[in-house]
């Protein structure tokens, strides 16, 4: 009990971990990167082929403005767009489907020729260039690192093929630069995703066999309170009434006794969930602990899981034995409610102390407290006592939201903003370079186009503290200096510009707003990207209202916004697929703790009865049986009611570490057929450990003398400990050179020794 019980429940909880844990770390090793690639592979699947269906059919429905040519231009649009669809709709991630799409994108790259003419290379981006370059990102998301890298290579080298057929090595050049940055930045993600991946995986295998430790150890010291306390509420019981009481009822005893051998005869460790009638269980309760009438009101009939129903019961005992010993009342009323047993009595009531004894502070308020309960106690002098007891409608251990949740975001929050931030600062900086390298170098205000990309690269920069520490101030002045950027940048544009190389902005200030819309709501995300996307693209149709602007804005669509809408979604989406993750293992590992506790608490339920139990049912037994209540009885009743006490006294919340081990000590004199009874002080001094040592050690030797019976007194003398023990001893010749080393008196008289000892 207590501490030593404390510790050795955590040993024996060890000793079922073993296996259980290995299991834990097998199943659950890939569990987290498994659930967080298949949900990115489905964003990045739609993503890949929403931009590239765009592409192709804002190809098909402006051929002039988008330059496709002829027959086989329109057929392969047409081909790409039908392969889309397809794809949208089966959402196969299988790798003949993967390994099509890698096809259509080398094909695409390589007829750029007869897609669109050279002067499209002009152009902020064109139909294939938007299906090859947004491909090959997507894909580096998708795919491991070195598949990836032939995907690109792949790609890089269809284009770079079509782009030198169509306008030489310039072309190549310009387009080449895309491909590498896109699937540069789809590698990023991807790492950064996986690391947070594994690091969720790592943190629950390392967590997983304590959790596991402490929710057994934890187990088996409620176990322990619940076997003291029914102990307190039967047995005492009974022993008292037999004890302390002139004539008692035989009838009534060997009822009492009777059910009290069935109760502790009970495994009171059984995890059993199955639904049990409460109301049932409170009038066979009441049947057989109460000598007098008992009313029963509210709920005829409610059903809770076992181990809860089984509690309330218990703590309804204990309320209804104080009623039969000392309230002395003619009517006791329990009233059952969804919620709640109110136990009434007409007695004479008490004044109500926070020093309550034993059976109400343990048996009843700390009983409702192990199931998530409460208990409250109203009494008046002279009017009578109400006992309630409370409950949650919520399953015990089973909060409304997931357990693992909170901890994920613990966990997870801070290293998928600080990485994944990371990965979209540096991606963003990447991609303002590559479209300030392509922007015309003859601009008529090419100074004020540096300017501007100082000034996106700084407020991309700026958004570090975001990513690493969650400064929220930085992102709505990162956000307003990039908006007023994209302004000031296409007021400075000749309208010819628009939609070219020289409007390098078109797609940059979207990539800088992701990672201030990280931890939003994906509505919120999308919602303010087409926001930002909207309003400069409303100004260049304002400025050249054409047909040509409404196909150049459809492509950069595909080619900008789609894949940016598929970012911000990714965030979000990896946080859930680590939580789903998270709900998977912890599940497991709950039907592996439970594994491990029921094995744990059989053997405590074994140990117990070996002590204690067994020791009471012989007694039990005959009192059952309706035999005379003699001397003799009364004498073993006392002393098992001693010992009782001190066991209670021991095991209680507030005893102290040293008390707990003076018990153990005690229980292993009463093993060797030594009778001990003991008082310690609750409000025992803090002790330095080398006096509790010392402390014990004199114990264990007195005790060790102990032929057939001991008394151990502890009290607390301001800052020190007074230890007092009485025993018979059979020889007195060893008892010096027995003695431990220390200031202890000893007086021997006859059979009879004492031992003092002030220690502190």
């Amino acid at each position: 009990m207590g501490a030593i019980g404390d510790t050795v429940g955590i040993l024996r909880a060890g000793t079922h971990l073993g296996a259980a844990s290995a299991r834990t770390t097998t199943t659950s090793r890939e569990v987290s990167r498994h659930e967080v690639r298949q949900q990115i592979a489905g964003i990045v699947t739609v993503a890949r082929h929403c931009s590239c269906l765009a592409a192709a059919m804002v190809a098909l429905l402006a051929p002039v403005e988008t330059g496709v040519p002829g027959i086989y231009g329109t057929s392969l649009m047409a081909a790409v767009a039908g392969w889309s669809v397809y794809r949208l709709a089966s959402r196969s991630r299988s790798r003949v489907a993967t390994g099509c799409d890698v096809a259509w994108i080398v094909v695409a790259g390589a007829s750029l020729p007869a897609l669109i003419p050279a002067t499209e290379l002009t152009r902020a981006v064109s139909a294939p260039v938007a299906i090859v370059v947004v491909s090959t990102g997507t894909l580096a998301v998708q795919l491991r690192v070195r598949w990836s890298l032939a995907a690109s290579a792949l790609s890089a080298g269809a284009l770079a093929y079509g782009a030198t057929m169509l306008t030489g090595v310039d072309g190549a050049l310009i387009c080449v630069p895309a491909v590498l940055g896109g699937w540069a930045v789809g590698v990023m993600l991807r790492l950064t995703i996986e690391h947070v991946a594994r690091t969720s995986d790592r943190l629950h295998q390392r967590h997983a066999p304590t959790k596991m430790g402490v929710s057994v150890a934890e187990a088996v010291r409620r176990a322990e309170r619940e076997h003291v306390a029914m102990l307190h509420d039967t047995a005492a019981a009974t022993l008292l009434l037999v004890a302390q009481t002139a004539h008692v009822p035989e009838r009534r005893l060997a009822a009492r006794a009777a059910r009290d051998i069935v109760v502790l005869q009970t495994n009171p460790y059984a995890y059993g969930s199955a639904p049990v009638d409460l109301v049932t269980l409170l009038r066979t309760e009441a049947s057989a602990y109460v000598d007098l009438p008992v009313e029963f009101t509210g709920l005829d009939h409610l059903l809770l899981d076992g181990q809860r129903a089984q509690a309330i019961c218990a703590a309804t005992r204990e309320a209804l034995n104080n009623v039969d010993r000392h309230a002395g009342a003619t009517l006791t009323t329990i009233y059952t409610g969804w919620q709640c047993v109110e136990i009434n009595d007409d007695g004479g009531g008490f004044v109500p102390t926070p020093s309550s004894g034993h059976g109400i502070r343990e048996s009843i308020v700390e009983r409702m407290h192990r199931i998530g309960g409460g208990a409250t106690v109203h009494s008046t002098p002279d009017v009578g006592t109400t006992v309630e007891l409370r409950w949650s409608t919520e399953r015990e251990g089973v909060p409304a939201r997931h357990s693992g949740d909170r901890a994920v975001d613990d966990d997870t929050i801070p290293g998928l903003r600080s990485r994944y931030g990371l990965a979209l600062v540096v991606a963003s900086a990447l991609l303002t370079a590559i479209g300030l390298w392509r922007s015309p170098t003859d601009h008529t205000v090419a100074h004020v186009q540096i300017g501007l990309g100082i000034a996106m690269t700084s407020c991309i920069l700026a958004a570090l503290p975001r990513a690493l520490r969650g400064v929220r101030w930085a992102g709505w002045t990162v956000s307003a200096v990039l908006a007023a950027t994209a302004v000031i940048q296409h007021g400075t544009l000749d309208p010819l510009e628009l939609d070219t190389y020289a409007d390098w902005t078109l797609g940059i200030v979207g990539f800088g707003l992701l990672l201030l819309l990280f931890g939003l709501p994906a509505g919120s995300s999308v919602t303010i990207l087409l926001v930002v996307w909207v309003i400069p693209a409303a100004f260049d149709v304002l400025r050249e209202p054409s047909v040509r602007m409404a196909a150049d804005l459809g492509i950069a669509t595909s080619a900008f916004l789609i894949p940016q809408i598929a970012i911000s979604l990714i965030g979000a989406s990896v946080l859930d697929a680590v939580r789903r993750a998270r709900r998977e293992n912890e599940a497991q590992l709950g039907l592996q703790t439970a594994e491990a506790i029921a094995s744990a608490l059989q053997s405590e339920c074994v140990r117990a009865r070996s002590d204690t139990v067994d020791r009471l049912i012989p007694l039990l037994r005959g009192l059952a049986g309706g035999g005379p209540i003699t001397e003799d009885v009364r004498r073993r009743a006392r002393a098992e009611c001693q010992r009782l006490r001190t066991l209670f006294d021991q095991s209680g919340a507030e005893a102290s570490d040293l008390s707990r081990q003076i018990q153990a000590l005690i229980g292993k004199a009463e093993r060797r057929g030594v009778s001990v009874t003991a008082h310690v002080d609750r409000d025992l001094p803090a002790l330095d450990d080398d006096t509790v040592e010392d402390v014990l050690r004199h114990v264990d030797a007195v005790l060790e003398q102990a032929n057939s019976w001991a008394r151990v007194v502890l009290t607390a003398a301001q800052t020190k400990v007074d230890l007092s023990v009485v025993c018979d001893v059979s020889e007195t010749t060893w008892i010096n050179a027995r003695r431990p080393p220390g200031e202890a008196e000893v007086v021997v008289a006859d059979d009879t020794m004492w031992w003092t000892l002030r220690a502190g």
